[in-house]
């Protein structure tokens, strides 16, 4: 079998990744977290951080909340419900 000359150049590298980036965004927008595996995934974290041995626990700062909650504590415990 013969491979035709300039089959595998760069041009026609830079043409098939260039084919692929809307496959790869839509893959990157397809594949998220439900919020099932958010909060699976926040309580083995919150288990893992548990069995760590004693001496650890003073120098692991862990915040388990949502970024709306970290933004009312910097923004100076505003009400953000409104």
């Amino acid at each position: 079998m013969h491979i035709p000359d300039n089959y595998l150049s760069p041009q026609t590298d830079a043409v098939m990744a260039v084919a692929m980036v809307p496959v790869w965004v839509h893959c990157i927008k397809k594949v998220r977290p439900t919020p099932l595996q958010w909060l699976q995934y926040r309580e083995d974290k919150q288990w893992f951080l548990e069995d760590l041995p004693r001496r650890l626990h003073d120098k692991i700062l862990y915040r388990p909340h949502s970024s709306r909650a970290r933004a009312s504590s910097v923004m100076g415990q505003m009400d953000l419900s409104q």
